[in-house]
């Protein structure tokens, strides 16, 4: 698996020994669903300013703004 581990990233990695039957940690499991989130958000971002450009509809870009400041503001917590 270390061929393996220099290719997947880290939460990737963790997620693939769970399902092979290792036990989580607290702290892994926090870390997993924080990056999770993130991705979430920026997948949200980009759909919303799709769809903003092809409907020019504001209330579109106005959720994709209020989502990257949602993105940022968790980017940039510390992290225990």
């Amino acid at each position: 698996m270390s061929d393996e581990s220099a290719t997947l990233g880290p939460c990737r990695l963790r997620l693939r020994l769970l399902a092979a039957g290792e036990t989580m940690n607290s702290d892994d499991l926090r870390e997993g669903m924080l990056a999770a989130e993130l991705v979430h958000l920026k997948t949200e971002v980009i759909t919303q300013l799709c769809r903003w450009q092809r409907c020019r509809d504001d209330r579109d870009l106005l959720m994709a703004l209020r989502n990257v400041e949602e993105l940022v503001t968790r980017e940039d917590e510390p992290r225990l």
